[in-house]
C-alpha cells in the first residue's frame, strides 16, 4: 500500500513551486540556518475512508509560512498565495486520484522567538487509491 499523505505532499509542493510561492522555498524539513521567508510542511493526518472495494482516504495537511518581516502582512500575503495555489486545485498524485482538496482555515500568530510571524494553513483532501 502506498502512502496517500506522501503522494499528496509531493503534488502540493509541485503546485506551490509552480505558483512561485515564497520564491519556491518549499521545505519538508527545514535545515538549521534557513532564514525566513519560506514555506514548510507541518503535521499530516490520514483517516481510512474505505468503502466496499474502494480504498479511500481523508488526508489533513498543515502548511506553515514563516516570515521575519516586520508585522504580519508578508506572512498573510504568502498564506494567501498558498491558499490560492491549493484550494480546489486539480493535483496529480502518483498511485492515487484526488477527489478534492479544500482549504479549511488559516491561523496567523507571533512565534515565541519574538521575531518570526507564523501562518498555519489546514487543508483537507479526499483521495482514492488507483492501484
Amino acid at each position: 500500500m502506498s502512502a496517500p499523505d506522501a503522494a499528496l505532499q509531493k503534488a502540493m509542493a509541485g503546485a506551490l513551486r509552480g505558483a512561485n510561492v515564497a520564491d519556491k522555498k518549499i521545505y519538508d524539513r527545514v535545515q538549521d540556518g534557513k532564514e525566513p521567508l519560506y514555506v514548510s510542511f507541518g503535521p499530516a493526518q490520514v483517516i481510512d475512508d474505505s468503502v466496499d472495494c474502494v480504498d479511500g482516504y481523508e488526508v489533513f495537511q498543515q502548511i506553515d509560512v514563516w516570515s521575519r518581516a516586520v508585522g504580519s502582512v508578508e506572512a498573510k500575503t504568502v498564506a494567501g498565495q498558498v491558499r490560492a495555489a491549493l484550494h480546489e486545485a486539480e493535483l496529480t498524485l502518483a498511485g492515487f486520484r484526488l477527489i478534492e482538496i479544500r482549504h479549511q482555515d488559516t491561523r496567523v500568530f507571533a512565534d515565541p522567538d519574538g521575531l518570526t510571524t507564523h501562518a498555519a494553513l489546514s487543508f483537507r483532501a479526499l483521495i482514492q487509491e488507483t492501484n
